[in-house]
């Protein structure tokens, strides 16, 4: 077996998390007095961390004393409600049971808050003892490799003997900055035809448990 471990992403990959996110930004929005945001518009926008997503969701010319505010706002909501909007995608738990029988590690990294990621994975992976990892004031957001970094560290693998998978450009990027190979996924929130045109993956994979092939 060429791989000892498999780290993944989170929104998109592992979880459908839109409607807990969309229910926090537009928490944060509302305490602007500003509408809120639909989840196709989150869907759009997600993937590049929550100050991103945050500034794009307010208004042109927010000042960044706005954006912290909003950015904690959505913080403080999200780590109380996330488990609520948030659900693994059909077939996860086969595939990350079937991981674990070949004795593979596992982990996250994840473009989510730290204090977000590792709430919405307590909430639905406990039993698979992952090592997880987001954003934080120490580690940068993907395409940066530093996320996928740490949690190889953590689980004490080299990159080659790493499998990354994700479900967007910036995962696929990330990835190959930390030299590892990478599958992507066509059930996240990037349409398939979009990451053909953009990514260069060992594989793609249109249901969870064709990893186990490729493991």
């Amino acid at each position: 077996m060429k791989y000892k471990a498999v780290i993944f992403d989170a929104d998109g990959t592992l979880l459908d998390t839109i409607e807990g996110l969309m229910f926090s930004v537009n928490y944060s929005l509302s305490q602007f007095g500003y509408e809120g945001k639909d989840m196709n518009f989150v869907r759009l926008n997600t993937g590049h961390g929550i100050r991103h997503l945050l500034k794009e969701s307010l208004p042109v010319g927010t000042t960044d004393d706005n954006l912290e505010e909003a950015v904690k706002y959505f913080k403080d909501h999200y780590e109380k409600t996330c488990a609520q909007g948030s659900d693994p995608f059909p077939g996860i738990y086969d595939m990350l049971n079937g991981l674990k029988e070949k004795g593979l590690k596992l982990g996250v990294a994840s473009n989510k808050n730290d204090e977000g990621v590792k709430t919405l994975c307590d909430s639905f992976f406990k039993d698979y003892q992952m090592a997880v990892f987001g954003q934080s004031d120490t580690l940068r957001c993907k395409p940066h490799p530093d996320l996928i970094i740490a949690a190889m560290q953590a689980l004490g693998v080299s990159p080659e003997e790493t499998l990354f998978v994700g479900d967007s450009p910036i995962d696929y990027q990330a990835a190959t900055a930390a030299g590892c190979d990478c599958v992507m996924v066509t059930w996240g929130f990037k349409p398939k035809d979009f990451l053909l045109e953009t990514t260069l993956p060992i594989a793609f994979i249109d249901k969870p448990v064709e990893l186990l092939d490729i493991v």
